[in-house]
């Protein structure tokens, strides 16, 4: 992984009027790396590296905000055999815990784990296939993901306004 002083953010010098404060916000987003996995099943504790990475940012609240597709992959469609077994062990009374580096380009660094994360769990798909319990969760309006870092300030969130954005509305994408 490189450190976060190595990744260069460009910002366009055609910013159309209100877009100036782009500049600003790029302190508050963060390029997330898995480092490692800590499962535990049946009173065993097996440790293994992560290997997978994401986007994530800090909200006016201080909440560091991601995809949960990023915070737990293992019940999104799990493609690797550990990421199965991980979603076998999590879904049958085991815990599986993700732990994270977060790097911004100014230099900030947080550390945090899987298990600090607020998700919604809800809509996921959970079914018994040869006999043993999984869950699935689908990319839809609960594949988010977060926790309070007891920051005092970050980007501002207006959910209502994405909700309501008009066709053809112009957006910034900030991301790693």
């Amino acid at each position: 992984v490189k450190k976060a002083k190595e990744f260069k953010v460009e910002v366009s010098e055609e910013l159309v009027e209100g877009e100036k404060d782009l500049e600003a916000c790029v302190p508050y987003v963060y390029f997330i790396w898995a480092e490692r996995i800590v499962i535990t099943f049946e009173g065993q504790t097996k440790e293994v590296e992560g290997g997978w990475s994401g986007t994530g940012f800090i909200d006016q609240r201080g909440r560091f905000i991601t995809a949960r597709h990023v915070i737990e992959p293992w019940f999104f469609a799990p493609e690797t055999e550990l990421l199965q077994m991980a979603n076998v062990i999590a879904s049958n009374g085991g815990k599986v815990v993700a732990y994270f580096k977060a790097y911004s380009s100014s230099g900030d660094v947080i550390s945090f784990n899987s298990s600090q994360f607020k998700c919604s769990r809800g809509k996921d798909d959970v079914r018994i296939v040869d006999g043993v319990k999984i869950r699935l969760a689908g990319l839809n309006d609960t594949d988010y993901a977060y926790y309070n870092t007891g920051r005092a300030k970050g980007l501002h969130v207006a959910p209502a306004l994405s909700a309501n954005l008009p066709r053809g509305a112009k957006l910034s994408v900030l991301g790693f």
